[in-house]
């Protein structure tokens, strides 16, 4: 049994106590064929560590409009065993003096839909309080979890949720992996949408808002608009306009378009795709790891989420030349639950199942 086995057998023992199992996960492709999201590397790029990551999550009111919990409360129950998983996965690690990381990768909270714009701490609540949240967010503090910051959650660079308020540290925009020093970093992904660290105009803020509002309304006993806005507290004027234009066009995420099937660089072994950005993701972890390492090494493997869908996909170092591993861990929006999974010289991206 490789290492990689070992501790991926070590998880899915803890997963399986819970009532769930790992699944290997496949990337949209045009032909429709298999293309599971796993690559194995010439030689090994964890080292003997192990790395989980959880990607974009989104939790939101607990409202209609939620796009994690989506209307099923099954949603929230496996991201708890998941995360109740992975602490035991960690605690059985750290008690054989083995190495093991976990990080979630951005858009933890989706600020915009239950807010509607970027936050002070206090209206964390209409998020904080939900009651089928309530446990995974323990968890989350439990594990002192370390999120990437994302689009949707912006709001953490300037206030933190009350149960994580004293963990500033665990919240960026980027972070190293394994101790690798700037050989393995992740990001979010969308910093190539819009600079690091300046918010999304309001007005694409307002327009997410005011779309789950309107996916809220159709759900809605409201007999009327005008009575479904005095119940969300909110002024008719131009919101009613906006939310008349949105309401009947609200529809559910397309379908991801397929990404382009590319050949796997020389050594590695995996269904690679063509990625959106790939180029450009990988000079933005570079001009990180610049500044956070002196002499950084050259980086070989970038982990990001933020499209919701996983794959596998490569680039070229801009001055080495040598292939940059992309792995895009996929998502836990619209009933999707997926985790990155890493040891040694394999990832992998599994669909968490039942039993």
């Amino acid at each position: 049994m490789t290492f990689y086995d070992e501790k991926l057998q070590a998880f899915r023992t803890f997963l399986s106590n819970r009532g769930y199992r790992v699944r290997m996960a496949n990337a949209a492709v045009p032909d429709e064929l298999a293309a599971p999201v796993t690559v194995d590397f010439p030689s090994s790029v964890l080292g003997k560590q192990s790395l989980i990551a959880i990607p974009d999550v989104h939790i939101s009111d607990g409202s209609d409009g939620d796009i994690f919990l989506c209307g099923d409360p099954e949603n929230a129950t496996r991201l708890t065993a998941t995360l109740g998983a992975i602490n035991e996965y960690l605690d059985a690690e750290a008690a054989q003096g083995a190495s093991a990381s976990v990080l979630q990768l951005g858009d933890w909270y989706d600020v915009w839909r239950a807010i509607g714009q970027d936050a002070t701490q206090a209206q964390f609540a209409k998020i904080d309080n939900v009651p089928a949240y309530q446990t995974l967010l323990r968890l989350d503090k439990e594990l002192g979890l370390a999120h990437l910051i994302g689009n949707h959650d912006a709001s953490f660079t300037h206030a933190l949720p009350d149960r994580r308020v004293a963990d500033g540290d665990r919240f960026r925009f980027g972070f190293g992996l394994m101790q690798s020093h700037g050989r393995c970093f992740a990001l979010h992904g969308h910093q190539v949408d819009d600079l690091v660290g300046v918010p999304s105009p309001p007005s694409d803020q307002q327009a997410v808002w005011l779309a789950t509002l309107a996916a809220k309304y159709v759900t809605s006993s409201a007999r009327s608009l005008q009575n479904f806005l005095d119940q969300e507290g909110m002024s008719v004027g131009s919101a009613l306009h906006w939310l008349l234009a949105l309401v009947g066009l609200n529809r559910p995420d397309p379908t991801p378009s397929p990404r382009p099937r590319k050949d796997a660089p020389a050594g590695f072994i995996g269904s690679f795709v063509e990625r959106e950005s790939n180029e450009q993701l990988v000079q933005i972890a570079i001009r990180a790891c610049r500044q956070l390492y002196a002499t950084p090494n050259d980086l070989e493997l970038l982990v990001v989420g933020h499209s919701h869908k996983p794959c596998i996909s490569w680039t070229h170092h801009p001055n080495t030349q040598k292939p940059v591993i992309v792995v895009d861990a996929g998502s836990w929006v619209q009933g999707a639950a997926q985790i990155l999974f890493g040891a040694d010289d394999r990832i992998t991206v599994f669909d968490i199942v039942k039993n």
